[in-house]
C-alpha cells in the first residue's frame, strides 16, 4: 500500500463525512432569524467551510456554532464563586419562606389567644370578685408593704395585684374543663377572622410552592417536595421561639394563660395547614409559571426562558 493512500485512508476514519451528526446542543440557543430556542438541535458539519453548524427546525436558518479556547483556571474558580453564591442565596431564601409562614401561623397564634383570653378574663374577674371581701377593697385599695424606712411604705401597684389575683383564680381551676366549657380548641376561636387569615395563608403559600417549582428546575416532583419540608420544618423552628416565651413564664395573666392553652397549639396546626397548599404550588407551579409565561409573554421572550419546558421534557416553546 502507498504511502499517499494509507494518509488517505486515515484522513477519512478520523474526520467525520459532511452532514454527520457530530453532537447536539445542550445549553440555551436562540435562532437569529426567529427566536426558536435551538437545545437539543443536532450538530452537523458543514461540508464546504468544514465548519460546525446547525439548522433552525422552524425556518431553516443556518446557525454557526464556534469553538473557544480555554480560559484558564480563572474561568473554575469564578464558576466556583457562582456556585457558592446561587447555594447562600437558596439558602436564604428557604429561611426567608419559612419565616413568612412562620408570620402568618403566628397570626392565626394571636386569633386564637385573643379570642379566648377574652373568655378567661371574664372568668377571672368573676372569680376575683367573688372572693375579695367588699370591705377590706373599700378601705385598702391597694396593699402596703413595709420598707426598711417606716416613713416611706411601698405600694403594690394595680398590675401586680392583678396578675398576683389571676395566677391565683388560674391555679384553682381545672383548666382541661374551661377549654372545654369555651368551646373545644376548634370552637373557642373567632371563625371569621380565622378564615381570612387562612385565606391569605393558602394564597401566600401556593405562590411560594410556585416560585420553587420554577426555581428548582433540576428536581423533579418529588425532590421539590423535600425542599418545601425543610421550608416547613424552618417555620417550626421559629416557632420554637414563641414556646419557650410562653411555657417560660408562670400564666401571670389571660394572655399567657390563653397562649399556653391554644395559642400555640393553634400556631402549629396553621403550619401543618400551610403544607398542603405549599406542596400543591410545588407540584403544579411549574406547569402553571408555563401557561402564565404563554399568556403573557411574545413568544421570542418565551423562548429564552426555554429551559422551564426542556427540563420536564418537553419541546421548547415555537417562536409563533
Amino acid at each position: 500500500m502507498s504511502p499517499d493512500k494509507s494518509h488517505a485512508d486515515s484522513f477519512t476514519h478520523e474526520t467525520p463525512a459532511p452532514n454527520a451528526p457530530i453532537g447536539v446542543i445542550v445549553g440555551d440557543r436562540l435562532c437569529t432569524g426567529c427566536g426558536y430556542n435551538l437545545v437539543g438541535q443536532t450538530i452537523t458539519r458543514e461540508p464546504h467551510y468544514n465548519l460546525f453548524i446547525t439548522r433552525c427546525p422552524e425556518c431553516g436558518t443556518v446557525a454557526a456554532l464556534q469553538e473557544y479556547p480555554q480560559l484558564g483556571k480563572w474561568a473554575n474558580r469564578w464558576a466556583a464563586v457562582l456556585a457558592g453564591l446561587w447555594l447562600v442565596f437558596m439558602v436564604l431564601a428557604m429561611v426567608a419562606s419559612g419565616a413568612v409562614i412562620f408570620g402568618l401561623s403566628a397570626g392565626a397564634h394571636e386569633i386564637a389567644t385573643e379570642s379566648y383570653g377574652a373568655y378567661l378574663s371574664e372568668k377571672a374577674s368573676n372569680w376575683i370578685s367573688a372572693h375579695t371581701q367588699i370591705g377590706s377593697a373599700a378601705s385598702a385599695p391597694s396593699v402596703i408593704v413595709a420598707s426598711a424606712a417606716p416613713a416611706t411604705p411601698m405600694v403594690m401597684s394595680a398590675t401586680s395585684r392583678t396578675r398576683q389575683d389571676f395566677f391565683s383564680f388560674w391555679g384553682s381551676q381545672d383548666q382541661a374543663a374551661m377549654l372545654s366549657d369555651a368551646g373545644g380548641l376548634f370552637g373557642v376561636v373567632d371563625w371569621w377572622s380565622m378564615s381570612l387569615m387562612y385565606a391569605a395563608l393558602c394564597l401566600v403559600t401556593f405562590l411560594f410552592g410556585c416560585f420553587w417549582a420554577a426555581l428548582l428546575l433540576g428536581r423533579k416532583a418529588f425532590g421539590r417536595c423535600i425542599v418545601g419540608v425543610l421550608i416547613l420544618l424552618i417555620s417550626c423552628a421559629f416557632g420554637a421561639i414563641l414556646v419557650i416565651d410562653a411555657y417560660g413564664s408562670l400564666p401571670t395573666y389571660t394572655w399567657l394563660a390563653a397562649e399556653q392553652q391554644v395559642g400555640i397549639p393553634w400556631l402549629y396546626i396553621t403550619i401543618v395547614f400551610s403544607a398542603i397548599p405549599l406542596m400543591l404550588g410545588l407540584v403544579l407551579g411549574r406547569a402553571l409559571v408555563r401557561a402564565l409565561l404563554t399568556l403573557l409573554l411574545p413568544p421570542r421572550f418565551r423562548s429564552s426562558l426555554a429551559m422551564l419546558w426542556t427540563t420536564d421534557g418537553q419541546p421548547p416553546p415555537a417562536p409563533r
